[in-house]
């Protein structure tokens, strides 16, 4: 694994940074270099990285805060030909690392995806939910499978401001594709699925099924602060700019299987947006939301949208697994 640059962005990260570090321990060894970026803590976390990771080639780069500003920047100083992006409590197995790494060598992909396992902050595993789970669900029997551009972007049309990028720290990417288009910095949260969105569509991905690794999900990241609603305007327009041009590439079925996500989406995209709106004005005002005639509407509206696109996402299925056995 001496072809795999390590990327690990810290801030105030004590105590879950012990943990990381005794498991990074276990397999770092074998990678060719190790970039700790940090951003300006305070808690000892930079010295315990310092004083423990057991690697002879790290470069420490400290800079101001801002989630893939940071990670862009620990990037650009990846000399190797992959790289893997080890955030704070999400963990890999050296087993697992070194799989993705042969199957981006063998199959020339540009990403390799793969399924972590949900944890809460106790340790206990939660609801595989994500759109990646939910893909590997419908649609992927081995252990291995390709992903087609068609498959990559119409799926992950289905769930945004979520996609089939899952957690970056159960990926290996190749340095080149991040070098040359860095995370997008100007959506929250949401960089790393943005990125996805609009990689090219000639570009081969490739999903390991049979993965080692966890997600921790914690509870900033079930606040609303969290939240993409921000930005799910600009997302949205984002992917119909992107379907558009999957439209202008493609013949046959695979036109019409667009067709059918564009025309649906654009209009359940809408429809969202002015659902939402309504329904963060309703929650902003004195009067609580279920003393309002107006909020139970919202209510109302809300659960016909979520009836809404799980109608389109189970269309969109039985058209791939149409097209894949064809």
């Amino acid at each position: 694994m001496t072809d795999i640059g390590v990327m690990i962005p810290t801030l105030n990260s004590m105590p879950a940074i012990q943990a990381h570090v005794s498991k990074l321990n276990e397999w770092i060894h074998h990678v060719g270099q190790v970039i700790v970026v940090d951003s300006e803590s305070t808690d000892g976390t930079i010295e315990y990285i310092r004083e423990n990771l057991a690697h002879d080639h790290i470069v420490y780069i400290n800079r101001p805060r801002g989630l893939y500003q940071s990670w862009n920047e620990g990037i650009s100083h990846i000399q190797k030909k992959y790289t893997y992006i080890s955030t704070v409590g999400d963990l890999i197995s050296g087993t697992t690392l070194k799989r993705l790494y042969e199957l981006a060598e063998k199959n020339q992909v540009a990403v390799v995806l793969s399924p972590p396992r949900l944890v809460d902050t106790r340790g206990k595993r939660l609801t595989n939910d994500w759109p990646i789970h939910q893909f590997i669900k419908n649609h992927v029997t081995s252990s291995t499978y390709h992903l087609s551009a068609i498959e990559r972007l119409v799926c992950s049309c289905l769930y945004l401001p979520g996609t089939l990028m899952g957690s970056s720290a159960s990926n290996l990417y190749l340095t080149k594709c991040l070098l040359e288009a860095p995370f997008p910095t100007d959506y929250g949260h949401c960089g790393d699925s943005i990125w996805a969105l609009t990689r090219p569509l000639d570009e081969d991905w490739l999903i390991f099924r049979d993965m080692e690794s966890t997600f921790l999900v914690h509870k900033k990241m079930r606040s609303k602060n969290y939240s993409p609603g921000a930005y799910r305007a600009n997302i949205y327009g984002l992917a119909e700019d992107q379907l558009l041009k999957m439209k202008a590439s493609v013949s046959g079925k695979e036109m019409e299987l667009v067709e059918y996500c564009h025309r649906e989406l654009s209009s359940f995209w809408a429809r969202k947006e002015a659902v939402m709106s309504q329904y963060r004005a309703i929650k902003a005002g004195a009067i609580p939301w279920y003393l309002s005639p107006k909020g139970w509407s919202i209510r109302r509206e809300k659960y016909e949208l979520n009836d809404r696109i799980k109608e389109i996402q189970r269309k969109v299925k039985n058209a791939l697994l149409i097209s894949k056995s064809n």
